[in-house]
């Protein structure tokens, strides 16, 4: 039995309502759905018993992502006399897609009082979700970048002037006062040590060069910064200085060439490692390039496997620009991101 208010109405209103709509009969079966219903299923859903709701609409998950059993859906649940209100959960389908709903039912009351069927809406709410990831990394990023000036600022800046006044104590100091230049060097050290921990906290926190910091020492700090002590030889052709790339065409390089150079330490095996920054007229080109074992050249994946090289073509494609990867069996692998040195509208 159908509900007569969905018989009214299901020609105009209801099957263009901008959320999912599905009737059932007490026996389990769709028997309605409406427009936004078909749209998130694979299937068409009418005449299927619900307990192929897998199939229709794809598994489900909740937000611990447990597998939701066909048996627990909320339609299923209203069935036996529920009232489900807003459950937030994953499909899963077949091909990969998916889709977070937020999933409410109700069961449909017969005049004798008994149950003729329940009805359940579907929201789709993905689109919320994804700007919510968003919002909240954008916000970590900011509060992450504010720590990071606040020590660049602070401490860098001030260990900075520490080591240009005990350089210049030490040049006026007489050589006969050996003890006293002993102790300076000695304070200089700390210092230097103390310098290299901020910058790398500042990298930690912001991955970036900072506003006050040149696009090439930048590279050139986070390059040996990752190499650290590894058996690797890092050859550097940087720029003493790269002036009039844009902040965020600098951010996005410093992060293409940080996963690069992870991804040649992490899989290589390489023995060389040779970085390099071209600036021409009107863009920033950056190599990475290897000695390691390589592999046979492919295009770079559209999807799957391969996450690292998608960021990384993301992130230059973003502002305009291109990434490029070579690669041969035992002679190693170049990647190349060109940018423009001022972003290209999105």
């Amino acid at each position: 039995m159908i509900s007569p208010l969905w018989a009214t109405l299901a020609p105009s209103a209801l099957q263009h309502a901008p959320v999912g709509i599905v009737v059932c009969n007490s026996r389990a079966t769709i028997t309605r759905v409406n427009l936004a219903a078909k749209q998130l299923a694979d299937v068409e859903p009418r005449g299927y018993s619900l307990q192929r709701a897998p199939i229709i609409f794809g598994e489900m998950y909740d937000m611990h992502a447990a597998r939701v059993p066909a048996t627990r859906w909320p339609w299923m649940r209203a069935l036996r006399g529920e009232h489900i209100d807003s459950m937030e959960c994953r499909l899963v389908r077949a091909g990969g897609k998916t889709s977070n709903v937020l999933f409410s039912s109700a069961p449909i009351s017969e005049a004798a009082g008994g149950l003729s069927g329940a009805v359940a809406t579907i929201v789709d709410i993905t689109r919320h979700r994804e700007d919510d990831v968003v919002e909240r990394d954008r916000a970590v990023e900011d509060e992450r970048s504010r720590i990071a000036a606040d020590i660049h600022d602070t401490v860098a800046q001030d260990l900075t002037a520490v080591l240009l006044s005990l350089a210049a104590v030490e040049q006026n100091i007489p050589e006969s006062f050996y003890a006293a230049r002993q102790h300076l060097r000695l304070a200089a050290e700390m210092a230097q040590k103390g310098l290299a921990e901020a910058r790398q906290s500042i990298w930690s926190l912001g991955q970036e060069s900072l506003e006050h910091e040149d696009l090439g020492v930048a590279l050139s700090f986070l390059a040996q910064q990752i190499v650290g002590n590894a058996p690797l030889k890092l050859v550097l052709h940087v720029p003493r200085q790269a002036n009039g790339v844009s902040s965020g065409i600098r951010r996005e390089l410093l992060r293409i060439a940080k996963e690069a150079i992870t991804n040649v330490l992490k899989h290589a095996q390489a023995t060389k490692l040779l970085v390099t920054l071209n600036l021409h007229l009107n863009r920033a080109e950056l190599r990475v390039e290897d000695n390691g074992h390589g592999f046979t050249a492919s295009p770079l994946p559209k999807s799957g496997g391969g996450f690292g090289l998608l960021s990384m073509r993301a992130r230059a494609e973003r502002l305009g620009g291109r990434f490029t990867m070579t690669s041969q069996l035992t002679r190693g692998t170049c990647l190349v991101a060109s940018l423009p040195i001022v972003a290209a509208p999105a």
